[in-house]
């Protein structure tokens, strides 16, 4: 959330000396999460961690991050391979010196930020030419402090986050003000289908969206976590008289590693809806790769007759490895937030039952939201152990050698646990007694085995002991003229 300096005018300038020397070399490590889109973290530490991002804010400014923190404006140049170091900032510190925040107007180009007067309010300037020299000027706002502000497309609308206690809803609330007859008018409360009891902060607009960080909302779990919301409304209702519909769309929670943090998550900064970008998260800058536009897949696991199965994992993958895992909750509700464009498979398996594999593409959304939302639930058969279990018309009919449809289905469930279980050894017996001719039903049995092991090689690990035995032989089980064809499957 914005730091509020009134709290803090006692610090003084040079604690930027003192921090030179705990800045660190920016080293980008792999973030364990739970989501597919892909994240990195980078250092950004220059106080003690202990006081976590309270007072940073990050910014993005052409192909640099600025991270102002401690007192201190820092940069780090964008690179192909991750971020430069950060390094204290010189150039904006000549424009005008306390730089907090910097945003750049899309339209005019015209450069804002955010400076705290000698009071401790933070005051919104922008810079402007005259003749051959840079100035800068406030931007008059009925007084209010502007953290965090953010610009419309068209650049004639920004908002920002501000805490005022007679007008707001409590904490800091999003505000928005609009240019018109050459100034920007009185702000606005961007209104309760926002703004909660505690803090909106951190606003940025990317296309028609605006994202903000909220510790309001039963998803942020009482920590910062980002939302987005349409800038326009999806429809404009009658009884309204805003020119300018905003704060009127539905609000979605953003797709993971966002929500799913143990730290406040703030301070989006992006290329774009599709592009990827940067946000904080916790001591750390964190980079994610991945388009904004997400699927979120939810359903319940349960066993064949519906009860649910707490101790499935699923997990999702994609090009040959295993991008993240979820565990349902004790009703066997799950989760998932999956990025549009790519080709998904959800296995899951739960001890001693079949693997489940189902292939999801996400794909955008036509209602104008980030995240379109698809039930998918999963029922895992059981496979016992010790015990036979016997499945029936694995093949055509008749006398036919080749598997049909359900067969293959049958053997890839057997294959998918073999796998997933390789320390288990499996005994396959199988019986056919289709004709009343006994010494052709071992003949025929015989055959089908032939097919059924090499169906299996090809699809369980070699570590997986395999034993076929045609329970026909000598006329053991068989059945003369019943027309009965059935697997027996025997784990150990």
């Amino acid at each position: 959330m914005p730091h509020d300096h009134k709290y803090s005018s006692y610090a003084c300038r040079h604690v930027a000396m003192l921090l030179l020397a705990m800045l660190p070399t920016a080293r980008t490590v792999v973030v364990a999460q739970s989501s597919p889109i892909a994240a990195h973290r980078q250092s950004s530490a220059v106080v003690p961690a202990s006081q976590g991002i309270t007072d940073a804010t990050l910014s993005m400014l052409d192909s640099a991050l600025y991270l102002y923190k401690g007192h201190l404006l820092l940069r780090s140049d964008i690179r192909k391979d991750g971020l430069a170091p950060l390094v204290p900032d010189t150039t904006l510190a000549n424009l005008y010196p306390s730089i907090t925040s910097i945003v750049r107007q899309p339209v005019t180009g015209t450069l804002f930020f955010t400076v705290p007067d000698r009071s401790g309010h933070s005051t919104l300037r922008y810079a402007y030419q005259s003749g051959s020299k840079t100035k800068t000027k406030q931007v008059k706002l009925d007084g209010f402090d502007v953290y965090h502000p953010t610009f419309s497309s068209d650049g004639r609308t920004f908002v920002f986050a501000s805490r005022h206690r007679q007008a707001g809803y409590g904490g800091f609330d999003l505000w928005y003000s609009r240019y018109e007859d050459g100034q920007w008018s009185a702000p606005q409360n961007i209104g309760n289908r926002i703004n909660g009891g505690a803090d909106e902060v951190s606003p940025v607009i990317v296309g028609d969206y605006l994202i903000f960080a909220s510790n309001s909302r039963p998803q942020s779990r009482g920590k910062l976590a980002l939302f987005a919301t349409r800038l326009i409304a999806d429809s404009v209702q009658s009884d309204t008289a805003f020119a300018f519909p905003i704060g009127r769309s539905t609000v979605q929670a953003l797709p993971e590693p966002f929500i799913n943090s143990q730290h406040d998550v703030q301070n989006l900064v992006s290329f774009g809806i599709d592009s990827g970008g940067y946000f904080l998260c916790g001591n750390d800058i964190v980079r994610y790769q991945s388009t904004l536009y997400a699927t979120h897949v939810w359903g319940y696991i349960t066993d064949v007759e519906g009860r649910p199965i707490a101790d499935a994992v699923v997990s999702v993958q994609a090009d040959h490895r295993t991008l993240c895992t979820a565990k349902p909750d004790p009703t066997g509700l799950y989760h998932l937030v999956l990025p549009v464009g790519t080709a998904y498979t959800l296995a899951c398996k739960a001890p001693g039952r079949f693997a489940s594999r189902t292939t999801i593409t996400p794909t955008h959304p036509h209602t104008g939201d980030l995240i379109r939302s698809t039930r998918h639930d999963i029922h895992l058969d059981a496979l016992p152990i010790g015990k036979p279990a016997y499945y029936a018309d694995l093949f055509g009919p008749n006398t036919s050698s080749e598997l049909c449809e359900q067969g293959r289905q049958t053997l890839d469930l057997i294959a998918r646990f073999l796998t997933d279980n390789p320390s288990l050894s499996a005994t396959i017996s199988l019986v056919s007694d289709p004709t009343t001719d006994a010494d052709f039903n071992a003949i025929l049995t015989a055959h089908r085995l032939e097919v059924i092991e090499e169906y299996l090689l090809t699809r369980i690990p070699s570590a997986v002991s395999l034993i076929t035995r045609n329970a026909c032989e000598g006329n053991e089980t068989c059945s003369q003229g019943t027309g009965l064809c059935r697997l027996s499957v025997l784990l150990r």
